[in-house]
């Protein structure tokens, strides 16, 4: 049986000196903003924020390389770091000159409080294994469509330490987009919730919808109709019947629904409810270009599981966003790369180590070590976060490191071969 560390947010201020020193891997973080530069001329432009105890907030900072970096992480230990763009100069100089975002990463961020309105298990800040299938939903479709429809191939996926996922899109043509190029992404990714009537057979031959159909539906009778129960109650009905906007066989569908009785539960309505629509649309009935005209269940499917995408992270270039490897105040637990791949087993209560288990690992395998070498001449060594269950997501964070250092070595070896053709 697993040990259970409590984490008391009061003991924060007393643990980060201690996690920034032994476990925060600076170096790493340092190699991936750098991007490969000898001098690191785009690292000394990006702008940071750093939030302390008490909710002080210190934006505009910029440093010259890793040592000046690492030195005020240890100086002042925050809570949180934001990483915000590569500016035309640097953010300190900020009263002097006018500040403009030159580049940044394309980021994404999925929140499940934008699933409050659907999610019937947990509210706000609260997350559970149910509600954060929607999380491993959007993760896999949105890594799909990334990959597959742009081409895209550094992808960091990071939990948020709480009730989220960011996604870094590192590839050189993403950061350089401006804000028209990653609105069009957005609205690209953003199908649903939209103001668009229904989804038709024409629209869903597109590949990244009909893809993403094929995605969602293996979850929809699970996470929707069981696990949340999205269509019950009054509210639940008015979901499963806004469509529906002929007056008629409206009425129609709700004497069917009458006879379910109002305790009926999301699988019996939509049992009900999409039998009705697939009978009136055999028989030809209804108006033309309504509903009898769309795919009811495929819309329905799509709407309630698509990602939801905070587009304002995305589009706003000069959005500062929390940086991986943070621990999160209120729940103490590491903002952690995770494998998309692996997000099925992913859990977000106790998956993300939380910083009172990181130290404590630190310490019992020291304690073994000192068993293990008492008769050695010298002790183990081992870098601390190896020690430790944050190991996974370094592993992880070195090969998404590994993977830009490749792509710099086909360029380089790109831009010679065209230098030597004459």
């Amino acid at each position: 049986m697993e040990r259970e560390d409590k984490y008391d947010p009061n003991s924060l201020q007393d643990l980060l000196p201690v996690f920034y020193k032994r476990l925060f891997p600076c170096g790493l973080f340092y190699k991936w903003l750098n991007y490969g530069e000898v001098r690191g001329t785009n690292f000394k432009f990006r702008e940071f924020s750093f939030t302390l105890a008490e909710d002080i907030y210190l934006r505009h900072l910029s440093f010259t390389d890793k040592d000046e970096m690492e030195k005020e992480i240890l100086r002042l230990c925050p809570h949180k770091i934001d990483i915000g763009p590569v500016l035309n100069v640097r953010a300190k100089d900020h009263k002097i000159a006018t500040l403009k975002p030159v580049h940044r990463e394309l980021v994404l961020d999925i929140d499940l409080t934008d699933y409050d309105g659907i999610r019937t298990c947990c509210q706000g800040g609260d997350v559970c294994t149910k509600c954060w299938k929607f999380m491993v939903v959007a993760i896999k479709v949105l890594d799909r469509a990334l990959r597959e429809d742009f081409g895209f191939q550094h992808l960091l996926w990071v939990f948020s330490g709480r009730r989220g996922v960011h996604c870094w899109i590192c590839d050189g043509v993403a950061r350089m987009l401006n804000s028209q190029g990653r609105s069009a992404i957005v609205d690209y990714l953003s199908i649903f919730p939209s103001k668009k009537p229904y989804l038709t057979s024409k629209t869903l031959y597109h590949s990244y919808i009909r893809r993403s159909y094929n995605i969602c539906l293996p979850y929809f009778e699970t996470v929707c109709l069981e696990e949340q129960d999205i269509f019950s109650g009054e509210k639940g009905l008015e979901k499963l019947l806004y469509m529906i906007d002929e007056p008629a066989f409206l009425e129609e569908v709700k004497q069917h629904l009458n006879r379910a009785g109002s305790s009926a539960n999301s699988t019996t309505r939509w049992g009900i409810v999409s039998a009705a629509v697939s009978q009136k649309k055999n028989k030809g009935g209804g108006k033309r270009g309504g509903i009898y005209d769309a795919l009811f269940e495929e819309e329905m499917v799509l709407r309630y599981l698509m990602p939801r995408l905070d587009e304002h992270v995305t589009t706003g270039m000069g959005h500062l966003l929390k940086a991986p490897f943070c621990i999160h105040p209120k729940t103490g637990r590491l903002a952690m790369p995770i494998n998309p791949k692996a997000v099925d087993k992913f859990d977000p209560n106790k998956s993300p180590p939380t910083i009172t288990q990181l130290l404590r690992e630190i310490d019992e395998f020291d304690a073994r070590s000192m068993e293990i070498s008492s008769s050695a001449d010298g002790q183990l060594k081992v870098r601390d976060a190896r020690k430790t269950s944050m190991h996974k997501s370094l592993v992880i964070f070195e090969e998404f490191l590994r993977g830009l250092e490749n792509e710099r070595k086909e360029d380089r070896l790109a831009a010679n071969d065209m230098k030597m053709e004459f």
